[in-house]
């Protein structure tokens, strides 16, 4: 079994994790995304080509692939806030301090994925598997999560002629949020969806105002 296999990744599965890098003045930044393992063991991203992780792997070509299923991590990864880095120990780039598996990529390749996408062949370098702690499921995680995913998408979209998809996420933002409501109401998911509803509200009228 391989290592990547000992943390729980198999082929032609789409994983959500958080990629950290460089910036270009050499401050970290984070970004959700989703990844898969090839055939060959190499482990695929699909930035747009707009975003600030492109232009960084772009330039470095080396990323932190960091693995987590706390939906505070990609909270905070969305809004820029509230999480802790550390070096990595192979390339150059940060680490989420408290993840529980750390996968560290070199990019081999770039290939493009219509104009909006390229998708990063990665080598991985170094892989690290931490404990983690368990805990209950809970309907309002997966709706945070789904509804972070959504509003990714949703800033690319808003202003371009994929308009209409965004607003069909933003539906589902919303109707995520009432399971926030009911399922969790007056708790940190709450206060995470409600910044989220908010922020998608915002790009929404503001493009078609």
């Amino acid at each position: 079994m391989s290592n990547l296999q000992k943390l729980g990744l198999q082929p032609d599965i789409v994983y959500e994790a958080i990629v950290t890098t460089y910036t270009p003045d050499r401050k970290p930044h984070a970004a959700a995304m989703g990844l898969q393992l090839d055939s060959s063991s190499r482990l695929v991203l699909r930035p747009f080509k707009t975003s600030q992780t492109y232009r960084n792997i772009a330039l470095r070509k080396q990323a932190v692939i960091n693995l987590t299923s706390d939906p505070e991590h990609f909270y905070g990864a969305v809004f820029s806030s509230g999480l802790m880095y550390r070096e990595a120990l192979v390339v150059e780039a940060p680490a989420l301090a408290d993840a529980w598996g750390w996968i560290e990529v070199m990019a081999e390749n770039f290939q493009p994925i219509g104009h909006l996408r390229e998708a990063v062949l990665c080598k991985v370098v170094r892989v690290e598997g931490g404990g983690t702690n368990p805990a209950p499921y809970t309907r309002a995680a997966h709706a945070l999560m789904e509804s972070l995913i959504h509003y990714t998408r949703i800033k690319v979209f808003a202003n371009t002629e994929n308009h209409q998809e965004a607003v069909r996420l933003a539906e589902l933002v919303f109707h995520y949020s009432k399971v926030v409501e009911r399922v969790a109401p007056r708790t940190r998911y709450a206060e995470m969806m409600g910044h989220v509803v908010k922020e998608v509200e915002r790009l929404v009228e503001t493009h078609e105002g």
